[in-house]
C-alpha cells in the first residue's frame, strides 16, 4: 500500500471543513430531537413515534461526534507535525552552526524541509496552502457562508444551486429548518364541538362518553400525521443541504492526501445518506397514512352528521322538553324514545366498526415505525463513524 504524506495545513484545511459541519448537524439533531418528537395528541402511537426520533436524533449527535473527534486529531496532528518540523529546524542549524532561516520550514517553496508533511503538492503556488485557515488558490478555503467549512474548498460541478440554499441557510450561513405550521381537520374540530352539545343526555341514557365514541380517536391525530410528514420531509432536505456542502468529492485537493481524505469522508457521507432516505421513506408513509385516516375521517363524520342530524337532537326534543329531565310516562313517546336511540346506537356502531379499521391501520403503522428505528440504529456505526 502507497505511503500518503500529508502536510500540516493540510490537515488544518481537512479539520476546518469537519468543524464547518459541527452547527448543521447540532440543528439537525435538535430539530431530530424536539420538532419529531412534538408529540401531545399521538395516543397509542405516541410511544412508536417518539422512540424514532429519539434514535434519529441520536445517529445524528453520533455523527456530529464523530466528525468532531476527526477535527481534533488532524488539529492535533497538524500541531504535532509543525513541533517535529521546527525541532528539526533547529536541531540543523545547531550541526551546520548556520540561522535557522537558511534551513526550509514547513512553509518552504517546494514544501520539503525535513520533517515536513507536504509531499509534490507543496505548499506554494495558485491552489497551495496559504496557512491554517485554509487554501489561497481559486480551489482553497474561501468564503463559505456555511460558517468556517469552506465552501471553494467543497465545490463541484452539478451541486446545489443558489435556490436550494436559500432557502435551507439564513444570511449568516446558518441551517434553516423551519418547523410545520398544525393546522386542526375543521370539520372534525366542529363535529366536536357539536357532540359536547348532546354528552351529557347521551350520558344519562347510556352511561357512555360521545365524544369519546366519535371524534376522540381521531382528534389530533390525523392532523399530527401530516405535521410529522412535513417535519421528517425538512429533516431529509436539511440533511442533503448538509451533504452538499461537504460534497460527494474533494476537487480543488487533487493530491494523494486529499484522495485519501475523501475515502474516509465517504464512510461518513454513507452513514448520513441512509439517513436522508430514511427520512424520506418515513415521510412518504406518514403522508400516505394521513391521507388514508383523513379519507376514513370523512366517513366517520358523515355518519356523525346522521347522528348529529337525527336521533340526537330528536332525542333532546323528547327528553327535554321544558330543559329539565323528563321522566316519561305515556307508552307512545317511550317508544318512540326508544326508537331514536335503536338509530343512535346503530350509526355509532358504523361509527365504531370505522374506526377499528383506522386502528388497525395505526397500529401497522406502529409496526412499521419500529422497523423504522431499528434501521436508524443500525446506522449508528456509520453516521456517527469517524470521518
Amino acid at each position: 500500500m502507497a505511503q500518503v504524506e500529508f502536510s500540516p495545513d493540510e490537515l488544518d484545511g481537512f479539520a476546518a471543513l469537519l468543524d464547518g459541519q459541527d452547527t448543521h448537524l447540532d440543528a439537525l439533531s435538535r430539530y431530530a430531537d424536539v420538532t419529531c418528537r412534538a408529540l401531545p395528541d399521538m395516543g397509542d402511537l405516541r410511544a412508536a413515534l417518539d422512540g424514532l426520533g429519539e434514535a434519529h436524533a441520536r445517529a445524528l449527535q453520533d455523527s456530529q461526534s464523530g466528525l468532531g473527534r476527526t477535527a481534533h486529531w488532524l488539529t492535533r496532528a497538524a500541531r504535532e507535525y509543525r513541533a517535529r518540523d521546527s525541532e528539526a529546524a533547529a536541531s540543523l542549524d545547531r550541526v551546520r552552526g548556520s540561522a535557522s532561516s537558511t534551513v526550509p520550514g514547513p512553509r518552504a517553496a517546494a514544501g520539503s524541509g525535513p520533517a515536513s508533511m507536504a509531499g509534490p503538492a507543496g505548499i506554494a503556488g495558485p491552489a497551495g496552502i496559504a496557512g491554517p485557515a485554509g487554501i489561497a488558490g481559486p480551489g482553497g478555503l474561501a468564503d463559505h457562508p456555511g460558517g468556517s467549512a469552506p465552501h471553494g474548498f467543497l465545490s463541484r460541478e452539478g451541486g446545489r444551486g443558489p435556490d436550494a440554499r436559500g432557502r435551507l441557510f439564513r444570511s449568516d450561513g446558518t441551517l434553516a429548518l423551519p418547523v410545520p405550521e398544525f393546522h386542526r381537520h375543521e370539520r372534525l374540530a366542529r363535529t366536536e364541538q357539536r357532540l359536547t352539545e348532546h354528552t351529557e343526555l347521551w350520558y344519562r341514557l347510556t352511561s357512555d362518553h360521545l365524544p369519546a365514541l366519535v371524534t376522540a380517536p381521531l382528534a389530533g391525530r390525523i392532523e399530527r400525521l401530516a405535521w410529522l410528514a412535513t417535519a421528517y420531509a425538512t429533516l431529509g432536505a436539511g440533511t442533503t443541504a448538509v451533504l452538499d456542502t461537504v460534497g460527494p468529492g474533494l476537487p480543488g485537493w487533487r493530491t494523494p492526501a486529499g484522495a485519501e481524505f475523501e475515502s474516509h469522508l465517504r464512510r461518513w457521507r454513507t452513514g448520513l445518506a441512509g439517513l436522508v432516505e430514511l427520512d424520506r421513506a418515513i415521510a412518504a408513509e406518514l403522508g400516505r397514512m394521513s391521507a388514508e385516516a383523513t379519507r376514513s375521517a370523512e366517513g366517520i363524520l358523515d355518519l356523525a352528521d346522521d347522528l348529529l342530524d337525527g336521533p340526537l337532537p330528536r332525542l333532546r326534543t323528547l327528553v327535554y322538553p321544558d330543559r329539565s329531565l323528563k321522566i316519561w310516562l305515556v307508552p307512545a313517546q317511550t317508544q318512540e324514545i326508544y326508537t331514536e336511540l335503536r338509530r343512535g346506537l346503530a350509526l355509532l356502531a358504523e361509527i365504531g366498526a370505522a374506526l377499528a379499521g383506522v386502528e388497525r391501520a395505526f397500529t401497522e403503522l406502529a409496526d412499521q415505525l419500529g422497523q423504522w428505528r431499528g434501521a436508524c440504529e443500525s446506522l449508528l456505526s456509520s453516521a456517527g463513524r469517524p470521518a
